[in-house]
């Protein structure tokens, strides 16, 4: 089974080919201004290297959030676009989900907890039970200020965040002696979406199809409520 995986939801940005767990090829780059540029760049640069054709591909994995709420969607629109001509299937993995399935995998651990930077002076929070196959979510996304983080923090449970240049600060001091605190940067890859959604999906295409339809269309994942604009009168 063949997927063509995506994930920019961090400065860290990824795409990558798949066939089952084989990394056919793979592609990795900082975000900078350029923004969806470097990612259709990547892209060609990827197939190419991959010697995959669109039509050749099962299915496409977008990491979506929560994140960097452009790169986001342009990921999505991307995708949907290159799976639109076949009706080829498009699922979307919460980026947090994927991290914390991978540093469970790479530490051993049953419980790992994602925090991130939601901005406007708070932080997003999730909990996930890494004792099986795959992540099991403790909940949604949760908003909070760095003042009540230290209440939200679970025992026993490996904590990272994908924000930590802009958070290690509050993090330190909120967590207690003994917590199991990954002190540096950590993102979610390409790589480790699509082989989750592989995990997801048994390796059926005809799964992840099911899997895909079974979605709401997908978008980037916001925490914030839109802000609703106030009508102006009209001037006399």
């Amino acid at each position: 089974m063949r997927v063509l995986s995506i994930e920019v939801s961090t400065s860290s940005c990824s795409i990558a080919t798949l066939d089952g767990y084989k990394v056919m090829a793979e592609e990795t780059w900082i975000q900078d201004r350029s923004r969806g540029q470097r990612l259709f760049s990547s892209m060609s640069k990827l197939l190419s290297c991959s010697g995959c054709r669109l039509e050749a591909l099962d299915g496409f994995v977008v990491g979506i959030g929560p994140g960097a709420f452009s790169s986001l969607r342009m990921a999505l629109s991307a995708a949907y676009a290159m799976a639109l001509p076949d009706k080829k299937p498009v699922f979307g993995l919460s980026s947090a989900e994927v991290l914390a399935w991978t540093l469970a995998k790479e530490q051993g651990a049953a419980s790992v907890t994602v925090i991130g930077n939601a901005r406007r002076e708070q932080l997003w929070i999730a909990h996930y039970d890494t004792s099986g196959q795959t992540p099991i979510a403790q909940g949604g996304f949760e908003l909070l200020s760095s003042q009540d983080l230290t209440a939200r923090l679970p025992d026993h449970s490996l904590i990272a965040s994908p924000d930590w240049d802009s958070l290690a600060d509050t993090l330190q001091r909120s967590v207690s002696k003994g917590t199991n605190l990954i002190t540096g940067k950590v993102f979610p890859t390409a790589r480790a979406t699509g082989i989750l959604a592989l995990e997801k999906c048994k390796h059926s295409a005809e799964t992840l199809a099911k899997m895909a339809h079974s979605q709401a269309p997908l978008s980037p994942i916001y925490l914030h409520p839109a802000t609703v604009a106030t009508p102006r009168p009209l001037s006399e």
